[in-house]
């Protein structure tokens, strides 16, 4: 696809003058605050705002930035003492989980113990497992463990961020009776 940008914009610069691609990948934030794929038009008003702004040998194509985005699914289960509210204690678990992927950084991977750790402050607790089975990339029916290390740590490069997959978090609340 770039190459025939490039052949396109090169046909009608001179041979002294070569033109240049800038590829612009942009994301936008949900009412949440998490990232998300931007909107046709925000796509386009950058793009009409770069295109008034480019040097005569850029050619600017800015794109939506889905595909950097990467889903966590997750499974969370909390065992809890008799006398606590299981409905309570999902929404906490849900806040916290909110907490750690909101306003992630790119290339900022995702470890249990990010998870875990302040999952543990739940009031009533008597324990907590958390898994993460993968990630759904934006379009797929299927979690895909790629990314996983041997510990079930999510791992990204630098060009990639993790963010939530609320339909793929799963949080399970049980009585523990000591057993």
């Amino acid at each position: 696809f770039t190459d025939a940008i490039y052949a396109h914009v090169d046909s009608y610069l001179s041979a002294d003058c070569k033109a240049n691609l800038v590829v612009v990948p942009i994301l936008a934030r949900d009412a949440a605050g998490f990232y998300a794929k931007p909107s046709i038009s925000l796509i386009k008003s950058l793009q009409a705002y770069l295109a008034g702004i480019k040097e005569v040998t850029h050619t600017v194509a800015v794109t939506s930035g889905e595909n950097f985005l990467i889903p966590a699914a997750i499974r969370i289960v909390i065992g809890i003492y008799p006398g606590i509210a299981e409905s309570t204690t999902r929404a906490s678990a849900v806040s916290i989980v909110d907490g750690v992927l909101r306003d992630r950084s790119f290339g900022q991977s995702l470890y249990i113990s990010d998870l875990s750790d302040p999952l543990k402050g739940i009031t009533g607790r008597a324990y907590v497992n958390v898994e993460i089975l993968g990630h759904r990339p934006v379009g797929s029916a299927s979690i895909l463990t790629t990314k996983l290390d041997t510990e079930g740590n999510l791992i990204v490069p630098d060009s990639e961020v993790i963010t939530l997959s609320s339909a793929d978090l799963v949080v399970e609340v049980k009585l523990f009776t000591g057993n």
